[in-house]
């Protein structure tokens, strides 16, 4: 795997985490959560770990 070719993949999976619906869910976050900003940016984080890990399995699946 080259950097340039995981730089992308990085750089989707932040693009993808950051759709209309994980929007909406951090918005109701910030108005329902007792803490919200850390809520709302562990919610965004994890959600762009989740695309990002799932991005590289399913590179890796396919390369094998």
């Amino acid at each position: 795997m080259t950097v340039g070719l995981l730089l992308t993949l990085v750089g989707l999976a932040l693009l993808d985490s950051v759709n209309v619906s994980t929007i909406w869910i951090v918005v109701v976050i910030l108005l329902a959560a007792k803490r919200p900003a850390a809520t709302g940016w562990a919610y965004a984080v994890g959600a762009f770990v989740t695309f990002g890990t799932f991005t590289l399995l399913l590179y890796f699946g396919l390369n094998a």
